[in-house]
């Protein structure tokens, strides 16, 4: 239950540190973590990742903002657990096999979280031309789809761009490196404690392939 509670204080100081930039107050940051992260768990299809958005949105938080948050979340953590699956396989002894369907499944997530941050990139970087491609093709449908669709990705880029001071990024990056580490050592301790002889990058590899190839519906 203590190590529980120290994943979950990493998790919500660490949505702390992207929240407050839009604007979120410390109780609103807090209360939106302690129903939201368990909610990411437990409610189907991963919609659990829209009750902290959500929750900031009713507080005065602009939901697109606070999306581009959680969409930051995510991004960073399939990558870190993606390359930390890659990196630790090469460490894996040759005896222990690893079923072709995890390579895949990594490989496919790899493709999406990088692809994800190429989209991210390009937009920041070229912003003005990408949307207005987006509004002329969007056009072609509806000028009040295209106007609105391009507003909210707008907004979105507005909520990322809030993000992008240095020293919050190197606060975000050590406790996603924290948080993460804490999950592998807790697998770790859990399978050891219960009698099974494990080396020690055991637990960090489970927790990288756990998050990439668990079913979605929770």
């Amino acid at each position: 239950a203590t190590i529980q509670a120290v994943i979950l204080v990493l998790r919500g100081l660490r949505w702390g540190v992207l929240a407050r930039p839009l604007g979120a107050s410390v109780k609103a940051i807090a209360i939106s973590s302690l129903v939201g992260i368990p909610a990411t768990f437990f409610v189907p299809f991963r919609l659990g990742e829209l009750v902290r958005p959500v929750m900031l949105s009713r507080r005065g938080v602009s939901l697109a903002h606070a999306m581009s948050a959680v969409v930051v979340e995510r991004v960073a953590d399939g990558l870190l657990n993606v390359g930390l699956f890659f990196g630790l396989l090469a460490l894996l002894p040759a005896s222990i096999e690893i079923a072709p369907e995890i390579r895949t499944l990594a490989l496919v997530a790899l493709a999406g979280f990088g692809g994800g941050r190429v989209v991210l990139i390009a937009f920041a970087v070229a912003r003005g031309p990408v949307l207005a491609f987006l509004c002329r093709v969007l056009g072609v449908v509806s000028a009040r789809l295209a106007t609105r669709v391009v507003d909210i990705i707008a907004s979105f880029l507005d909520g990322i761009a809030l993000l992008g001071d240095a020293r919050r990024i190197a606060a975000f990056v050590a406790l996603t490196i924290a948080y993460w580490s804490m999950n592998g050592a807790a697998t770790h301790w859990l399978a050891t404690s219960h009698g099974g002889a494990l080396p020690w990058l055991a637990g960090p590899f489970v927790i990288s392939v756990v998050v990439f190839a668990r079913p979605r519906q929770g």
